[in-house]
């Protein structure tokens, strides 16, 4: 839900169904390791043989991929869908994990506010609360739950 500020700033005052996806970390891959591979064999042999089974596994692989690749990122964005968000949103419930109540400002100077309340219907509440706060121009209190940094 958005809302206005007197100062004429916008907010928008959610809650937030999943968490953040946090970046992943380079990590430095050690290219000594690889050395002790060697060759593959009679694929590594310049023979006739060789050279129409690397041709055949080239042209299927790029006849493939634009058909695979696209199938299989759709299966898995479907399984995600369909088993792993209602899993996950049931047992948060279940076991009564906190939601994330976040307001952001369209300002250049706001920093976002996130406030932890445990309970669905609480957390209803508290969103509703914060936004009726920031649109009357009172920073949202304590009361609205467990304010995170």
């Amino acid at each position: 839900m958005e809302v206005t500020a007197p100062d004429g700033c916008t907010w928008t005052v959610r809650r937030r169904w999943f968490p953040k996806l946090r970046q992943f970390r380079r990590r430095k891959v050690n290219l000594d390791a690889l050395d002790g591979l060697g060759e593959v064999g009679w694929l590594a042999d310049d023979t006739p043989g060789a050279w129409v089974v690397g041709i055949v596994a080239v042209l299927l692989l790029l006849l493939l991929a634009p058909v695979v690749l696209p199938t299989l990122l759709f299966v898995l964005q479907v399984v995600l869908l369909v088993v792993v968000a209602p899993a996950y949103l049931a047992l948060r419930i279940a076991f009564g994990r906190p939601w994330i109540i976040e307001a952001t400002s369209d300002g250049p100077d706001r920093e976002p506010m996130r406030w932890a309340v445990p309970g669905l219907g609480a957390s209803s509440r508290a969103r509703d609360e914060i936004a009726a706060s920031l649109a009357s121009g009172i920073p949202p209190g304590p009361e609205t739950g467990t304010r995170l940094a």
